[in-house]
């Protein structure tokens, strides 16, 4: 696929997949960023997990929705993903919210700790026009807003998901679509890296 198709599925579907690096290094030009933040990613257990961290809520099971660097003032907005290693079936979800799910965040606020330990109320969701938004999501900063539009979120299904293997690398939009982990069986088979694209 060329680059144009690759910015076309951003458009419209808020990801994009590649199995070839140098199609990954031109739609990253394009996008206009350079990767930051490399850390890799296994499935950890529950009790082994750092503290604050998605595997020490969800242990091998189901990650929840969420948008990643959610508590930064200002998110990044393209996140990578890059199958280091992979010796079982595995996926990452995705949901690009509907006008139903945009209506639930856009009644809910996030209680945030930033890295500097200063707290911020942010909105889940920012609407600049009908078609035009900025998600943030992440369960475990605390959740101001009515129960029934949180149970959205969180009940949400996905609209879209990648199969992984060796190679693969993932552009998310991380403005406008959620996603997640599904279950994982054990500790090892599942290497990925996560970087964002800063311009």
């Amino acid at each position: 696929m060329q680059v144009s198709g690759h910015m076309s599925d951003l458009a419209s579907k808020g990801w994009t997949s590649t199995d070839n690096e140098s199609t990954f290094a031109e739609l990253a030009a394009t996008l206009g960023g350079s990767e930051v933040r490399r850390q890799v990613l296994r499935p950890v257990r529950m009790l082994d997990a750092r503290q604050g961290t998605h595997s020490a809520l969800a242990g091998l099971g189901t990650f929840p929705w969420h948008t990643d660097g959610s508590i930064a003032l200002t998110p990044p907005r393209w996140m990578v993903l890059r199958c280091l290693e992979v010796t079982r079936p595995t996926s990452t979800e995705f949901c690009l919210p509907d006008g139903n799910l945009r209506r639930a965040l856009g009644q809910l606020t996030l209680l945030i700790r930033q890295e500097n330990g200063r707290k911020a109320y942010v909105p889940a969701m920012v609407k600049s026009s009908i078609e035009h938004y900025r998600i943030r999501w992440d369960p475990r900063a605390r959740i101001l807003g009515p129960d029934a539009a949180r149970s959205a979120v969180e009940g949400a299904e996905p609209s879209d998901a990648v199969s992984w293997r060796k190679g693969r690398v993932i552009v998310v939009d991380n403005h406008r679509v959620l996603h997640r982990r599904p279950a994982v069986v054990a500790t090892d088979g599942r290497v990925m890296m996560r970087t964002f694209l800063v311009s």
